[in-house]
This record gives C-alpha cells, sequence and structure tokens, in this order.
C-alpha cells in the first residue's frame, strides 16, 4: 500500500475511533476566520493533535482543530487552523488535511484566507471569487527551509 494512503487511512481511523459524522461540506477557514467556526451547530470537536499522524500548525492563532456541525442544515467539516507548506511541512502532509475531510464524505470544499489588496473599490469583508485554479509553480522556493524572504530579495 502507498505510503501517503497508509497515512490518510491511519489519520481516518483515528477519526473514526471519536466520531462517526459524516460531513458533506468541508470548509478551510484562513486567519481570522476561525471563530466562524464558533457559531454553527457544533456536534464535536477534535484537536489535530489527537488524530494519529495528523500535521498541526505551528502559526500563531491557528487552534488547530476539526469542528463538525450544521450550518442550517447541512452537515460540515470546519478546519479551525491548518498547515502551511512555509512551516516545512512536505506538500503531502499540507494537502493531507484535505484528502482526509474528502474521506469523511465531504464532496464539495470551501477555502477561505486572509487576503490584503491595493484596489480602492474593493470593501473589508469583500468575498472574492476566483473561477480559476490555482497552480503550485512557486511552491519549491514556499519553506523556512530556504528562507521564506528569499523569495522577495
Amino acid at each position: 500500500m502507498n505510503s501517503i494512503y497508509e497515512k490518510l487511512t491511519t489519520c481516518l481511523a483515528s477519526v473514526r475511533e471519536k466520531t462517526d459524522f459524516v460531513p458533506k461540506t468541508a470548509i478551510v477557514l484562513g486567519s481570522g476566520l476561525g471563530d466562524y467556526a464558533e457559531q454553527i451547530k457544533i456536534e464535536t470537536t477534535i484537536d489535530y493533535k489527537d488524530i494519529k499522524g495528523f500535521p498541526t500548525s505551528t502559526v500563531p492563532g491557528h487552534k488547530g482543530r476539526f469542528v463538525f456541525g450544521y450550518v442550517d442544515s447541512v452537515p460540515v467539516v470546519i478546519m479551525q487552523g491548518r498547515v502551511h507548506y512555509y512551516e516545512g511541512y512536505p506538500i503531502t502532509d499540507v494537502v493531507l488535511p484535505t484528502r482526509l475531510m474528502g474521506m469523511m464524505g465531504a464532496k464539495k470544499l470551501i477555502l477561505t484566507n486572509a487576503a490584503g489588496g491595493l484596489n480602492t473599490d474593493f470593501n473589508p469583508e469583500a468575498i472574492p471569487a476566483f473561477p480559476y485554479r490555482l497552480q503550485p509553480f512557486f511552491m519549491e522556493n514556499l519553506s523556512y527551509r530556504k528562507g521564506f524572504l528569499d523569495l522577495f530579495l
């Protein structure tokens, strides 16, 4: 069996020991948006550190847990905090949570982040939509090990 798939199945088994909740939608909350998860009808939470083999964030302010519950009547799993490639994790660990949420049952994925812009026509709390797929063309340079600021020098 593939080692990446083995790690995923280990994580899934660890989650299933704690809950049998099946989400339809997965939501990844970006910086500053973590409190949204507190506003849903929460069924249960699981700290990332309690999931065997699951990567944990080193970024301040990331709670590091899954929140399982309902937005209206839709069953969701929400990530409060995530890991980043620039933290030194391999890309397989960076994408592991998204794959795991799919294995839990989620068929839709909502990604959020906190981002700024120079366009003065944009208002705070505006929600931009990106109708294209992001390409990781610069990923090999985006690492603390290489020096994050190397991208800008």
